[in-house]
């Protein structure tokens, strides 16, 4: 009687558990969201061009984007070449300057 019990629980435990050679592994995590683009640059310089001028925010702004001139706090740009404006963007003046 105890030969049977014993075969019995190896027969169900082989059937409950079979054996396989394959390795299952869990999925990987999906990769992480990119940042959302920055939707407002702000106007940090007077010059024509280079970093944190009006012509470069123009560039780097996206479509929709707003450009801030409250970073050169009311100075005058002198631009050497026309601007060219290839996207809908909203230009504004958050300092306390008025007439900008």
């Amino acid at each position: 009687m105890k030969k049977i019990i014993v075969a019995l629980l190896m027969l169900i435990t082989l059937v409950a558990c079979p054996q396989t050679n394959t390795v299952v592994t869990p999925p990987a995590p999906p990769p992480p969201a990119p940042p959302p683009p920055v939707t407002t640059i702000i106007v940090s310089s007077n010059g024509d061009s280079g970093a944190g001028s009006l012509r470069q925010a123009l560039i780097d702004v996206p479509d929709a984007g707003t450009v801030n001139l409250s970073g050169i706090n009311g100075q005058t740009i002198t631009l050497l070449s026309t601007l060219v404006i290839g996207k809908n963007v909203t230009i504004t003046n958050t300092a306390s300057i008025p007439n900008v």
